[in-house]
Formats: C-alpha cells, structure tokens, sequence
C-alpha cells in the first residue's frame, strides 16, 4: 500500500537561533548604546581633569597669599571650592549614567519600554515607543536606570536637594557651597571679620536673585515661543 504525501501540508521549522522582537529592537539600538556610553567617557574625563586643574590652581592660590587682599583671597577660593563639588557632582551624575548602560539588561531594557508605554496611553507626545529615534530610547533608558540607583537614603537626599529633574545641579546648593566655602577659608586663614560676613552674604544673595532673573527670562521666552507655535498650528 502507498502513501501519498499531502502537497498542502508544509511545516516550518524556527530555527534555534531566531531572535523575538524585542531582541531585535535591542540590537538596533546598541549602536546608540555604545555613543552614548564613549560620550558619558568623554565627560567624565573632562570633567576630571578639571577638577585636577581647580586643586593645582587652589594649590598655586595659597602659595601666593600675600600678594592678594584677605577677602579677595577667600572669595577666590570660595568660588574655587563651588568649583570641585560641582565638577565632583558632575562625576557622579555621568559615572552613574555610565554604569547605567554598562549593566543594563534587556529586561531592564523591556520594562523601561512597558513603563514608558503606560506614561504615554493618555495621549501625551510621543505616543508610542516606536515614534522615538534609537538615542531618545537610550536617553530614557539611561534615566530610568539612574532613578533607580539612587535608591539608598543618602542618594535620594542627594538627589533632592543637589540635582534637578534633568540632572543638572541646582545653581542655588552651588551658590550655598560658595557662601559655606568662602566663610571657612575666611576663618582658615585669619580673613574672616563682619564686614567680610557682609560682603559674601551679598554676593551670595545677589547670585539668587540674579539666578532668578534668568530663569524667569528664559521660561518667559520658551512661554512666548510656545504660544507662538500653538497660534501658528491654528
């Protein structure tokens, strides 16, 4: 007895090797992975370096204490200790954002997907995941994975009071970090007395209220800007 083989009945074998969507996704965006990644390098480094050069500078400052006033003095080393804790928390924020994509996963890589799908359900622009350019995924990848890491209650104090939404430290802490720095290298090095108390105080207050200025200016401006381009679409 012969058995006839049925021409219409076809079987596709997937191969072993077959990658999902997701998988493909995530090899599409490793390019950007590895950008961003020599960028967060680049920072660190420069960053780094010149912390190295405010130190030699303070070094070569205190050297040449008689040649410069007491209070010129411990304002200029007021500015430059504002100078290493920012630079220092610039090293933070990029060595964070570089472990980030150091030892993220593609599980890591899917939930920032599903939580970025769910944030965008009600209508908020983009929409959808796919509408984003490979660096903007990275970006919001990075981001998610640096939230994270901030975990531990030292961090999130940090995080708070130091950083603002995008990552940038506040220039009001940096402003605080001159008045404490100028105040300690006044009673260090025998400069400090109540008209110099003034007079950093003022300089102190004076960056607020110029700090303020500016950032009222530039969201008035980005106001403007916005309002603009809503008359025009209309």
């Amino acid at each position: 007895m012969r058995v006839r083989a049925k021409d219409n009945l076809s079987i596709e074998h997937k191969p072993d090797n077959a990658e999902t969507p997701l998988e493909d996704e995530f090899d599409d965006v490793e390019r950007s992975f590895k950008d961003l990644l020599s960028f967060y390098g680049v920072e660190l480094q420069s960053h780094g370096s010149i912390v190295i050069g405010i130190a030699l500078l303070a070094f070569a400052m205190i050297q040449a204490k008689g040649q410069l006033s007491g209070d010129v003095f411990s304002i200029i080393l007021g500015l430059m200790g504002a100078g290493v804790i920012y630079e220092l928390l610039r090293l933070y924020v990029y060595g964070k954002l570089a472990s980030s994509l150091t030892s993220g996963t593609m599980a890591d890589y899917n939930q920032v997907k599903q939580k970025f799908e769910r944030e965008h359900k009600g209508g908020a622009e983009p929409e959808n995941w796919k509408d984003l350019s490979d660096l903007a995924k990275v970006n919001y990848f990075t981001s998610w994975k640096f939230e994270r890491s901030v975990t531990p209650l030292p961090a999130k104090v940090l995080r708070q009071l130091v950083l603002n939404k995008s990552r940038q430290v506040k220039s009001g802490f940096i402003i605080a970090v001159f008045w404490v720095s100028s105040i300690a290298s006044g009673l260090i090095f025998q400069s400090f007395n109540q008209g110099f108390f003034f007079l950093v105080t003022a300089l102190g207050i004076g960056g607020f209220v110029i700090k303020h200025a500016l950032w009222n200016a530039a969201d008035a401006r980005l106001r403007a800007q916005h309002d603009k381009s809503k008359i025009q679409a209309t």
